[in-house]
């Protein structure tokens, strides 16, 4: 394993399932959202780099997709209940127009983004 340049670890049942929750199932469960938004938009080509990032994933197998959400269920509805606070929260900070909130927030992104490259 480490020879092809994987990292082992261990991990309990429990903490796997977590793990693949939020890093695995819930970016496929964003692709869909997203690329179900996006479908009827008159003029897809506006779309950027990080659109096509987004939902390159949308196009899994929706068979295997669905057994894997619903064999790890527990934790992805934990998962997206976590998004959707973020989601929230997010939606009424720019509703209210709180800039440093909203600055906080994408710095916050960018910090977490960096420290998991690490």
């Amino acid at each position: 394993t480490r020879t092809l340049g994987a990292k082992p670890i261990i991990l309990s049942p429990e903490e796997h399932d977590r793990h693949a929750a939020i890093l695995e199932h819930l970016p496929e469960a964003l692709a869909g959202v997203l690329a179900q938004i996006g479908e009827n938009l008159v003029h897809p080509e506006v779309a950027g780099n990080a659109w096509s990032d987004l939902v390159r994933t949308a196009g899994s197998d929706p068979e295997i997709l669905t057994h894997v959400f619903l064999n790890n269920r527990d934790e992805v509805v934990s998962a997206l209940d976590d998004l959707i606070f973020h989601l929230v929260k997010l939606k009424g900070t720019v509703e209210a127009e709180q800039y440093e909130a909203l600055l906080d927030f994408f710095e916050a992104s960018r910090k977490a983004k960096a420290a998991r490259e690490r």
